[in-house]
């Protein structure tokens, strides 16, 4: 994999704590390593999101068409206001 760099600005608030997440007692060793990470979670976070939507998803996708009726929007909305 090639490395590239990225310049972003972060506020003090952001660069402060970062700050606190690396070092030698730390998690990790530099920014670099915590924003890898970070990034890293977010994208396993898609892939999780993406599964359990498919997962979701799949018995719809192998109902018979005679399984499915027509609703309005009003029914939705009714139907969501009553939960």
């Amino acid at each position: 994999m090639t490395s590239g760099n990225i310049h972003i600005e972060l506020d003090a608030g952001l660069r402060d704590h970062i700050r606190k997440q690396i070092g030698d007692k730390r998690r990790y060793k530099n920014a670099s390593e915590y924003v890898d990470a970070l990034i890293r979670q977010d994208m396993q976070s898609d892939i999780q999101a993406s599964e359990w939507l498919d997962a979701h998803l799949e018995p719809a996708m192998q109902a018979e068409e005679s399984e499915f009726f027509p609703v309005s929007a009003q029914d939705v909305i009714r139907r969501n206001q009553n939960r």
